[in-house]
């Protein structure tokens, strides 16, 4: 569906426009516009800015080696609070998208990294067991 003021597409089940807070009516264009709300706006901003400290925190522990499990934890809670914005707001935005991403970032890196010293920890352990000096 296409808002006709803004002219952005949005959602069709978005009860507003998440561009121009204009009220959606089902199945027609935007219809009476609703005047903005400064403590919405800023209590949407500061949930996009949790996303985003999120999605950082995520990132940088998946990066950190030894602590990727970590990043692992916090890039899970990245892609949930990104996934709670969109349920809100229709969709992310701004902070929230940069959040929802490093997130999604953190979390391939860190599943790597955590399986990677998983293996090796394995293969050290097989190594004391059998008797082997280095697997390396």
């Amino acid at each position: 569906m296409y808002c006709q003021f803004c002219g952005k597409e949005h959602a069709d089940y978005v009860s507003f426009c998440p561009y121009c807070g204009m009220q959606v009516n089902k199945g027609e264009t935007c219809g009476e516009q609703i005047p903005v709300d400064p403590i919405a706006d800023k209590e949407k901003d500061d949930f996009g800015g949790e996303v985003l400290k999120f999605g950082i925190l995520g990132l940088a522990f998946a990066c950190s080696g030894l602590l990727s499990l970590l990043g692992l934890i916090f890039s899970i809670i990245a892609r949930a609070k990104a996934n709670e914005f969109a349920r809100r707001y229709g969709d992310t935005e701004g902070r929230a998208t940069v959040g929802k991403h490093l997130g999604k970032a953190g979390l391939i890196v860190s599943i790597v990294i955590t399986a990677y010293f998983a293996l090796i920890f394995v293969l050290a352990f097989l190594g004391m067991l059998t008797g082997a000096e280095t697997l390396m």
